[in-house]
């Protein structure tokens, strides 16, 4: 499998964002704007007005933004398409699945950290459903340095300053452990539910269709950051993107 398109997305959203916070519009840059800085890149030469004249060339395809989401009643997915290619003389097809976020400058919150561990339980959900040409990303936007420091993994040294931690900035610490940007992280669902007691309120937000396999407690979550933004003065928004694996 490649990685065109993933690098071509993060790509062109650190450079649509960059533009956008360097001519003062820096306002606008939420969630919702997210899929324009993607799209500059999906209708392009390089995606879907890809003439693949070479052969080997991907091909961007059935490009949708707000997806029917395949495995959950009355959800919808942020952004679904279809990339193919050519490996090793074979032509394939890669069904590609992104749930994004955007981290305001002040942080990310309690609150936050439910919605993004419930974007990352969608997505193993689709892992463990279908087919290994199936990929899934998680996607994170937002000032570069606020997302570096915000997700870095810190050892809890409460203790050794006899300081006791607000119980916001536990939870914030904990989920670290799940998603920075320093390291590959491997965790049971077990794992994540003993930290956060969170599959819970999960199930009972998300109804899985029929004949659908739910994820369960023993299933192996792998988060392997295959995208970051440059680092660099110039950039001053940064991209990062993890790719989501089950086993």
């Amino acid at each position: 499998m490649n990685n065109n398109s993933i690098n071509g997305i993060g790509d062109s959203m650190t450079h649509w964002a960059n533009y956008i916070f360097n001519v003062w519009r820096e306002d606008i840059l939420n969630e919702g704007s997210i899929k324009y800085g993607i799209s500059e890149y999906l209708v392009s030469s390089k995606g879907l007005l890809s003439n693949r004249d070479n052969g080997t060339s991907s091909k961007i395809e059935k490009i949708k933004f707000e997806y029917t989401h395949p495995f959950f009643l009355r959800k919808r997915l942020d952004l679904y398409f279809q990339e193919s290619f050519t490996s090793n003389g074979k032509s394939e097809i890669q069904n590609i699945y992104i749930e994004f976020k955007f981290m305001r400058m002040n942080g990310f919150t309690q609150d936050d950290c439910k919605y993004y561990i419930y974007d990352l339980l969608r997505l193993a959900s689709i892992r463990r459903n279908e087919s290994d040409l199936t990929r899934a990303f998680f996607m994170l936007v937002g000032n570069s340095e606020q997302i570096k420091e915000e997700l870095k993994y810190k050892k809890d040294e409460s203790k050794r300053i006899n300081i006791k931690p607000k119980k916001a900035d536990e939870i914030k610490k904990k989920f670290c452990k799940y998603l920075n940007t320093e390291t590959e992280i491997n965790f049971t669902v077990n794992e994540l539910e003993q930290d956060f007691k969170i599959l819970e309120s999960f199930n009972s937000e998300y109804d899985y269709r029929d004949d659908v396999r739910k994820v369960n407690n023993n299933d192996r979550i792998s988060l392997k950051k295959v995208y970051p933004t440059e680092e660099g003065p110039k950039n001053k928004m940064g991209v990062y993107i993890w790719e989501i694996s089950v086993n």
